[in-house]
């Protein structure tokens, strides 16, 4: 049971970011089921820089950086504070939420935070 409730959790996961790399950062859907390539495109489309995302591999660096990347990312979407905390700490809940309801639109790369 727990696996099933995994692999959906997966697949709904994997549909949602299809669906914001295709909606949101304008490229083609498929890019967002490569591995570490999706990732790339993320901090390119959030960061400016594309090779950011290699500092989530840094032990300890790379917690508080994942939530500083989910963060931003979300202020790149236009999204609210609260949407920008889901998705830092319940990506598996924020990232459905934001494919699914159409809210908000890519607004670039952000210089502050909040």
């Amino acid at each position: 049971m727990k696996q099933f409730i995994s692999l959906l959790l997966s697949l709904i996961v994997l549909d949602s970011w299809w669906k914001i790399f295709e909606a949101y950062y304008e490229v083609e859907g498929w890019k967002s089921i490569i591995p570490f390539y999706n990732l790339w495109i993320i901090t390119e489309k959030t960061f400016g820089k594309g090779w950011y995302w290699l500092l989530m591999l840094i032990p300890v660096v790379g917690w508080v950086y994942s939530i500083y990347f989910y963060i931003k990312s979300m202020k790149a979407l236009n999204q609210s504070a609260g949407m920008m905390l889901l998705c830092a700490f319940l990506p598996f809940v924020g990232y459905p939420m934001i494919a699914f309801m159409d809210k908000g639109e890519y607004m670039g790369i952000q210089d502050h935070l909040f």
